[in-house]
């Protein structure tokens, strides 16, 4: 398939989900490099002061999508698929809020704009992962995430129980928490969406886990929130909301005994120990 023939493949797709195919500005078809994480990428851009988007695919993922293999045929359709339903989420969310805000805000030196940053890209990846899982069921192993964010917070706790008034969360906690909120927006994603028995099973062995049991209320009641929240999108949508969504993402911090310093997050990701 050449690069006028993926673009085909792009607009049809796009039809398929009521996407406006005119949205994308540049398409990038990337050489693939073993070194680079992504097979797929959507970015907000500017163009004439209008919100546009750019798309960028592996070649890789073409190559799969034109082989013989069925199973590799698949993961590159979901993979395409999943990049157009940000796609689609981008366009119908910056309706509803000041994409500039949202997509070209200055860069993050508060809670605040740390919990509305991570809600918007969250949010994001859940529409997208939701609309693009059942074409491939991939495996989602949630216990790696857990123990790097677990240990991040163990020691924030711990600093805290030692007589510090307050701590300031290292952007490396940071890294590792939002690594956390992340694959468990995918899993909600895969749970609410397929509803297959393996992401059962894996809920239930978080809930028998003898060291990460006290996760399993927040990711049980995370896969609601996000589902009641599909359901009613895009009515819900406001700053104001999309803050109460990064709320919701961070509220395990409270598990491990820490809480927010201020009660506007005016602060730069300071953070102190729970009453309780």
């Amino acid at each position: 398939m050449n690069h006028g023939g993926f673009i085909d493949l792009v607009k049809r797709y796009s039809m398929q989900i009521g996407f406006d195919f005119s949205l994308i500005k540049c398409i990038q078809i990337n050489i693939y490099d073993k070194f680079e994480e992504w097979h797929g990428k959507v970015n907000p851009i500017i163009m004439d002061e209008e919100l546009y988007i750019e798309l960028s695919i592996h070649k890789k993922v073409i190559d799969n999508f034109n082989t013989d293999n069925q199973n590799k045929q698949q993961i590159s359709q979901s993979i395409i698929k999943h990049e157009l339903f940000h796609c689609k989420e981008i366009s119908i969310t910056s309706t509803y809020i000041d994409w500039h805000k949202a997509y070209f805000h200055e860069p993050i030196t508060t809670t605040k704009l740390l919990l509305f940053d991570t809600a918007i890209k969250q949010w994001s990846e859940y529409y997208a992962y939701y609309n693009s899982a059942k074409l491939y069921k991939r495996d989602i192993n949630l216990l790696n995430r857990i123990s790097s964010s677990d240990a991040s917070l163990t020691v924030m706790h711990n600093k805290l129980i030692e007589g510090f008034r307050d701590i300031q969360m290292p952007f490396s906690f940071i890294t590792d928490i939002i690594s956390f909120i992340h694959i468990c927006i995918i899993f909600s994603a895969y749970y609410n969406s397929t509803n297959d028995k393996k992401y059962h099973k894996e809920l239930a062995y978080i809930e028998h886990s003898s060291l990460y049991k006290k996760y399993y209320p927040y990711i049980k009641d995370l896969s609601y929130v996000m589902n009641t929240l599909y359901t009613s999108y895009p009515k819900w949508i406001s700053e104001s909301a999309m803050i109460e969504v990064g709320y919701k993402l961070f509220s395990f911090i409270k598990i491990n005994g820490i809480t927010y310093s201020t009660n506007d997050l005016s602060d730069n990701f300071i953070f102190i120990k729970t009453d309780t």
